[in-house]
């Protein structure tokens, strides 16, 4: 048995962060100049609108052509109008 002059073994405690400070306000560090408290503060800056000129598109548009309703036209009657020479006979044995 114990005697009772020992204190007993000291359970294990989680590790629990410790607790936050309050919230209040700001202290001082102790470097402002206090020493005039009333002092009014310079005059604001004044603001100066500039205007710039509106920006460019990323990419200007570009319009395709139209094909007729009928499909494209153009290569066939080229190639028709190719055979219809007489050298296209030598060309194509």
């Amino acid at each position: 048995m114990k005697e009772p002059d020992e204190q007993p073994e000291p359970k294990p405690q989680p590790a629990v962060p410790p607790p936050r400070p309050p919230r209040g306000p700001k202290t001082s560090l102790g470097f402002e100049d206090d020493s005039e408290p009333d002092k009014n503060p310079g005059p604001k800056e004044e603001t100066v609108q500039i205007n710039l000129p509106p920006k460019p598109s990323a990419t200007p548009t570009i319009k395709l052509p139209v094909l007729p309703p009928g499909g494209p036209t153009g290569l066939t009657s080229t190639i028709k109008t190719v055979e219809k020479h007489p050298w296209w006979k030598f060309w194509k044995t």
